[in-house]
């Protein structure tokens, strides 16, 4: 398995999904509370372990984080704006979003996330727009979570309760959006 190096200088080894990538801990911990509380737990196995191949690099273990969603994160918060998507798409977005709510990293991300929520949304599949109003949702960015709603309710002739797609991805957004 090869590693990724995002901080070539780094002393710690996230390894999301089975995708590794080489970062600074002091980065990181500064921006995600909960990965900050997962390296004050050193000494529980599940989440850090050391290399096998080289013991001065800890691997934490992300067990559910999305690989692009890590790398996001990682080249976001090392100050690596040129590795970043573009545009990246809504599928990617969401999966963001979760990563988000499950690391604590708002703050860290904020910036970066409005700015990809900038892109138009007239002429959107509505799944694309549930999955743009999730990261919005999840940076608590009111006025895009509302322009997105606004253009969602102007795609349905019915309830969000009605909705598979809404009842189904509700992990990021409370039930009260759709009215459970």
């Amino acid at each position: 398995m090869t590693t990724e190096v995002i901080d070539p200088e780094g002393d710690l080894v996230l390894n999301c999904s089975g995708v590794l990538f080489l970062i600074s801990s002091t980065v990181v911990s500064l921006a995600s509370t909960v990965i900050r509380q997962m390296l004050k737990m050193e000494n529980e196995a599940r989440f850090l372990r050391r290399a096998s191949t080289d013991t001065t690099k800890r691997i934490l273990r992300l067990a559910r984080a999305n690989p692009e969603s890590c790398r996001i994160f990682s080249n976001v918060v090392h100050h690596r704006p040129d590795a970043l998507p573009r545009n990246p798409d809504p599928h990617c977005l969401k999966h963001l979003a979760y990563f988000i709510s499950d690391y604590n990293c708002r703050a860290s991300l904020k910036d970066r996330g409005q700015a990809w929520l900038l892109q138009p949304l007239r002429n959107r599949l509505k799944e694309d727009l549930w999955k743009l109003l999730e990261l919005a949702y999840a940076l608590r960015l009111q006025k895009n979570f509302f322009e997105i709603t606004r253009q969602l309710l102007s795609t349905r002739l019915e309830p969000f309760r009605n909705w598979d797609l809404a009842k189904e991805n509700l992990d990021v957004l409370p039930e009260a959006v759709i009215g459970l």
